[in-house]
């Protein structure tokens, strides 16, 4: 999973995040994530792409650390 950039359903479509975008994440009871970028954006990651997006962003987190 050395991929920067992954590609996740979206209520807008399919949006590629960055690691570096990212300011925070918000795991909702649904398991949807709402994703808080830097700029303000806030976009929420459909449920079917949450495990995938938790797995890319801890992976993401060890490798800056």
């Amino acid at each position: 999973m050395n991929n920067r950039k992954l590609k996740f359903r979206t209520e807008t479509g399919m949006t590629r995040f960055t690691f570096e975008q990212i300011a925070a994440i918000t795991e909702k009871g649904d398991d949807s994530i709402e994703v808080h970028l830097c700029s303000g954006t806030i976009f929420t990651v459909f449920p079917e792409y949450g495990e995938r997006f938790i797995d890319w962003f801890d992976y993401s987190q060890k490798v800056r650390a």
